[in-house]
């Protein structure tokens, strides 16, 4: 029987090491049930363990772990010179363990991480393996300080050597300070050895304990097993990875949008492959703090050639690399860049609460409270303040968002207030980073016309992409699809997830319409506000109680949909964005009101500053709190023959 096999410290685990044997070791555990029914201890066809049954699989890896430890137990009371010694029990541990790694279904950690080689080696006697292969036991020997080497710094090299029969190689690693930080490594045919080389400067000679064939081996496939890349912003020329390296990601990934050029995953990463460092926002992750990341993977079968994808990823990369130094804690930046085979992937970390698309769908909107409209109009400027700087960057480049929309703003929670109620008032909304490309150039251009997602979504594309196809975006491009979103706020807010509803069904899918004056050539088309946008906005919301001023006093909102309508919304365009007279109107930072322009990022981040500090200032409020409007219930009607959305303001009980 297993029992007296078994050390006390991992007795309740029989059940487990039994039921993999006779069941399924055959499969999935080929190295631990060779190990068991080599010697006879286990008969398939024989229900040893009454409770087996209620043992699960697949196996987690630290239930893998606690059954090694028994397979371990029982090799020691074998009864041959390997199955006895320090290093053979070891050698049997580390084999099963890659057997469990090398399972292409599993989708836990398919390589050893540092956690758990710390926990293989905790009931293993280090400097007895040591001695097993010539380093005898003596205080403060070479054995000892071997040994300490192991523990603290080559956990999983230490596991390595051992696997592949090369333990005694460890000297050298711990002559030159290599470690388990420096891997993974690259080996280097030379004339007459390999060198291998790190991350670090560091470089490890072998004349002649290894042939190239064997660090060949030994680098190129089987370290991929202990080590695995950490995903960091890496130089563009540094970030190739092995072609066989195994990524640190968990479970399998699910696609969760494309472009023309790119398909975006939703994935987890391990916590110790990467560092996301954000501006004052959570990362969402799972119980056991691996955060959730989206991978946008460049396409290089979109583009033709490889030298053409070789330069957008670098443009790309440039452009990524420069907002990462961007201060503003509403543009989500990226985590982390890597290359492998013939593709590019940038790692951007994920909200815990999904789209602002997604909380219109879900959340119900407080207008009536105070901190609630303070929160909103807060989030309205931040993402004022993110176009400004994208518009207006320190190197004196010009950067454009190009996909400004309720799908690419998240809710991350803010590390800010932490003992906040967690719901979406202790969001930030932060926009995604991953269309935003500089002004200038011919790779932004082909970026401005095919990095839009592929989607029957309302759309948010100013007049001037269906005028001018192919021209250079115009400085103002992004403030047509911010007045959009805007609007789609105060509709949300006034008449909740319904409202949207009916507002995108009676717009039909953009913002605006062409006009073609009767008689005149189609080039003499112009466009025009959508009358629908136009009714929602003259009809429904500026006549809604709760917005409309009371004697002298305004409210913010009633402020706020006058500057989508007058600065945002405007259809005029400049077919030449580098006019001088409208470049110094730029610099300036206003357009002319004058001329019907559409509004630059610092004249609406400033208008909106200026709502909310004179509702600070007690000079206009956020809606209308007088008693009439508060007895008042606006209701959404739809007319049947027009289809037009109407309001219709009815008094509830008490009402004059």
């Amino acid at each position: 029987m297993l029992e007296e096999f078994v050390l006390p410290e991992v007795l309740e685990q029989q059940a487990e090491v039994s039921y993999l044997a006779s069941n399924h070791a055959d499969s999935c555990f080929p190295r631990l049930a060779s190990l068991l029914k080599s010697e006879g201890r286990f008969d398939a066809n024989k229900k040893q363990i009454p409770w087996a049954d209620k043992i699960q699989i697949p196996i987690d890896m630290e239930k893998l772990s606690r059954c090694i430890q028994v397979v371990a137990a029982f090799n020691r009371t074998v009864e041959t010179s390997y199955r006895t010694s320090a290093y053979g029990i070891i050698k049997d541990l580390i084999m099963a363990t890659v057997d469990v790694l090398n399972d292409r279904e599993r989708q836990e950690p398919r390589w050893l991480t540092p956690a758990h080689a710390k926990r293989l080696l905790e009931h293993q006697n280090i400097e007895n393996v040591l001695e097993d292969i010539g380093y005898p036991l003596a205080h403060n020997s070479l054995n000892s300080r071997l040994a300490n080497f192991v523990r603290q710094d080559a956990t999983r090299l230490f596991l390595m050597l051992i696997y592949v029969d090369k333990l005694a190689m460890l000297e050298e690693f711990y002559d030159q300070g290599i470690g388990d930080s420096i891997f993974p490594l690259k080996v280097k045919l030379c004339r007459t050895h390999a060198i291998i080389e790190g991350r670090k400067p560091a470089k490890l000679e072998f004349a002649t304990q290894m042939k190239f064939e064997e660090a060949d081996i030994l680098f190129n496939y089987q370290q991929w097993i202990f080590f695995v890349p950490k995903l960091t912003w890496a130089t563009s020329d540094d970030a190739l990875l092995h072609p066989r390296c195994r990524l640190p990601f968990l479970g399998h990934a699910k696609i969760v949008g494309h472009t023309n050029l790119s398909t975006i995953f939703s994935t987890i990463i391990h916590r110790d492959y990467v560092t996301i460092d954000v501006d004052g926002i959570e990362t969402q992750t799972d119980s056991e703090g691996n955060p959730f990341v989206t991978v946008h993977e460049l396409l290089p079968s979109a583009l033709k050639m490889d030298e053409v994808y070789d330069s957008f990823v670098k443009s790309q990369y440039l452009a990524f690399d420069m907002l990462r130094g961007f201060e503003t804690r509403h543009l989500l930046k990226a985590a982390a860049f890597y290359r492998k085979d013939k593709n590019a992937y940038f790692i951007f970390p994920s909200p815990q609460y999904g789209s602002l698309r997604g909380l219109w769908s879900r959340g119900l909107p407080q207008i009536y409270h105070q901190g609630y409209m303070n929160w909103v109009f807060d989030q309205l400027l931040g993402l004022a303040g993110t176009i400004e700087v994208l518009h207006h960057a320190s190197n004196s480049r010009m950067y454009y968002h190009s996909d400004l929309h309720p799908r690419n703003i998240f809710c991350f929670r803010s590390k800010t207030s932490p003992e906040a109620v967690k719901d979406h008032t202790s969001c930030i909304l932060v926009t995604s980073a991953a269309s935003i490309s500089r002004l200038t150039g011919g790779w932004d251009l082909l970026h401005f016309e095919k990095t839009r997602p592929l989607t029957k979504a309302l759309s948010y594309a100013p007049p001037e992409t269906e005028f001018f196809p192919g021209m250079e975006p115009p400085h103002c491009y992004d403030i047509w699809p911010l007045g959009c979103l805007y609007l789609e706020f105060v509709i949300w807010l006034l008449h909740g997830h319904q409202g949207l509803v009916l507002f995108v069904r009676e717009v039909n899918g953009r913002f605006y319409t062409t006009q073609h004056p009767y008689g005149l050539s189609p080039s003499s088309s112009t466009a025009i506000l959508n009358p629908g946008v136009n009714n929602w906005i003259e009809n429904i919301i500026k006549k809604d109680p709760r917005c409309t001023p009371i004697g002298t006093k305004e409210t913010a909102m009633f402020r706020l949909i006058n500057l989508i309508k007058e600065r945002l919304l405007v259809t005029a365009i400049e077919p030449n964005p580098r006019d001088p007279i409208s470049m110094n109107r730029y610099a300036s930072g206003f357009a002319d009101a004058e001329r019907c322009e559409r509004a630059f990022a610092p004249e609406v981040r400033h208008t909106l500053a200026g709502i909310i500090q004179d509702v600070k200032n007690g000079t206009i409020d956020w809606i209308n709190f007088d008693q009439t409007a508060a007895n008042s219930a606006p209701c959404l009607e739809v007319e049947p023959v027009t289809g037009r959305t109407t309001l219709s303001v009815k008094r509830t009980h008490g009402a004059e």
